[in-house]
């Protein structure tokens, strides 16, 4: 079945589901595999576990069939090996949906949808990552700054946002997940602070930043207003924010009252901005041709070349296991 985040059927007991904890002694739960087949699955599929990782770590929540729609390696399935395994590990988290009025599955593949993240109650999984044998570089892709764990999570919100990533991707656009899309990244400065999109949408002349918003009280007009004031930098100069509205009230005209005197905001609502990519003032964003993704850190060694006398540290070159892999 086709997963949709929007479908109230699936939030009848609030935003949130029911999430098996990673972290504790699971080996009396029969869908968990024993940590010596689990650690000889991931270690014979490294390169597709590391992606697993990352995107959960960008997204925070993504359900199955999203991972797999977002990298074609990873199964839809949530009953599938991989997760089972990344859970036996203690490596990532399995949500399920808590139903109202009917029998409530807790088996991942068999409840309706299953969702990942990475453990909320590991303080990081950098060491276990270790001892499977992966090396800083691979380590470092999977999030960039940080301990590697769970982050504040508001699941609804959260697949609603990966549901938009899908979209975008299918439609030209690279992606790039809320845990990457931080102000300091967004502008350059390390002084803008950690807070930013829920999505980046890069494409070759233009950035688009969307906020899904559930809730009309003061923090959106803080929000908006922070919004304002980063749009207002040279370093944003190519930079369009979409306001998705995706609560259960209408809550449209209050975005838009918010944004009126900026150009570069823009407002629609959830459904319909999926199916079509058109704001409620007729913007539409276009990919143009497409970004290629640079190999990692490219930029950053070929700066430290120049400052150093060696040209060619620009050439530097990722683990084989990262070649074409994005992670956003």
């Amino acid at each position: 079945m086709n997963f949709d985040p929007l479908d109230d059927g699936w939030w009848r007991a609030g935003a949130w589901l029911n999430w098996w904890d990673s972290s504790r002694d699971n080996s009396d739960i029969g869908w968990v595999p024993d940590a010596g087949r689990a650690r000889a699955y991931v270690t014979r599929h490294r390169r597709v576990a590391l992606s697993a990782l990352g995107l959960a770590w960008s997204y925070r929540t993504v359900e199955t069939g999203q991972m797999h729609a977002l990298d074609p390696r990873l199964p839809a399935d949530g009953g599938a090996m991989l997760w089972r395994s990344l859970f036996a590990l203690s490596l990532l988290d399995v949500g399920l949906p808590v139903m109202v009025g009917s029998r409530m599955s807790t088996t991942p593949g068999a409840a309706g949808f299953t969702a990942v993240r990475l453990p909320a109650y590991v303080k990081d999984i950098r060491p276990t990552l270790e001892e499977l044998g992966y090396n800083p570089v691979e380590i470092a892709s999977v999030g960039g700054m940080g301990s590697l764990r769970g982050r504040r999570q508001y699941d609804r919100h959260n697949l609603v946002t990966a549901q938009l990533a899908v979209a975008a991707r299918r439609r030209g656009w690279m992606t790039c997940g809320e845990a990457w899309g931080s102000f300091a990244m967004l502008t350059g400065d390390p002084l803008r602070g950690q807070g930013g999109p829920d999505l980046q949408m890069v494409g070759p002349s233009v950035r688009v930043c969307v906020e899904t918003t559930a809730s009309g009280h003061m923090e959106l007009a803080g929000k908006t207003e922070q919004w304002k004031r980063m749009l207002a930098l040279d370093s944003c100069a190519d930079v369009h924010v979409v306001w998705l509205e995706c609560s259960r009230v209408n809550l449209l005209n209050q975005i838009e009252g918010h944004i009126a005197d900026s150009p570069r905001m823009h407002a629609a609502r959830a459904a319909d901005f999926l199916k079509n990519f058109v704001c409620t003032d007729g913007w539409s964003p276009e990919p143009g041709d497409g970004v290629e993704p640079r190999d990692w850190m490219e930029p950053v060694m070929a700066d430290i070349g120049a400052r150093l006398g060696l040209p060619a540290a620009g050439s530097f070159r990722r683990p084989p296991a990262l070649k074409g892999l994005w992670l956003g």
